[in-house]
């Protein structure tokens, strides 16, 4: 199993580092090996901290990158090929592209799929657009993408050996206020 997730807002790289440990700690299969976390931090710096082994308890995560309102992470299972940005890359003050799968898997014109959703970002499409835009040129691909920009605006998409998202959406169940912690 491979993970991606990203998040936008108060404390994302919190948010973002104890969802992949949850996962990594209880989820089954190929994960807690290899795993890549990113921030954009407040002046639109991209950072990454990677490990081969060990899933992300295992990175030297500075305490301020937990208070980053941008952040993103992948992870699965151990001993995937050098560098390991390439499974998550970024650009400053633009974006963030992260995933499931072959995130990293070379389009119809031998660029790896998130970099031409990254370089799309760049151009000023929307992140949505621009996920949408290389599955329609490469429809073969076997990945998912999650791109987060550095407003916050998110796009999502699949293609390949997963069956199609589902479009519909619900709201959580509802919680009393004593059952939600705060992040640490």
């Amino acid at each position: 199993m491979t993970i991606g997730i990203a998040s936008f807002g108060t404390r994302s790289g919190a948010a973002v580092f104890n969802a992949v440990l949850a996962a990594e700690l209880l989820g089954r299969g190929a994960i807690g090996g290899f795993a890549v976390f990113a921030i954009l931090d407040a002046d639109g710096k991209v950072h990454h901290r990677w490990t081969q082994d060990g899933g992300v308890c295992t990175l030297d995560i500075p305490p301020s990158w937990h208070d980053a309102g941008i952040a993103a992470c992948i992870s699965s299972g151990p001993n995937r090929p050098e560098p390991l940005i390439q499974f998550l890359p970024g650009a400053n003050g633009c974006a963030l592209v992260t995933g499931h799968r072959l995130p990293h898997a070379p389009n119809t014109s031998d660029v790896p799929i998130n970099d031409a959703v990254l370089a799309r970002l760049n151009a000023g499409e929307t992140p949505q657009a621009a996920i949408d835009a290389e599955f329609a040129q490469s429809p073969e691909i076997d990945a998912g993408l999650i791109a987060i920009t550095a407003d916050g605006a998110l796009g999502l998409g699949e293609f390949g050996a997963c069956p199609a998202p589902q479009r519909s959406w619900t709201s959580p169940p509802q919680r009393r206020r004593s059952q939600l912690r705060p992040a640490p």
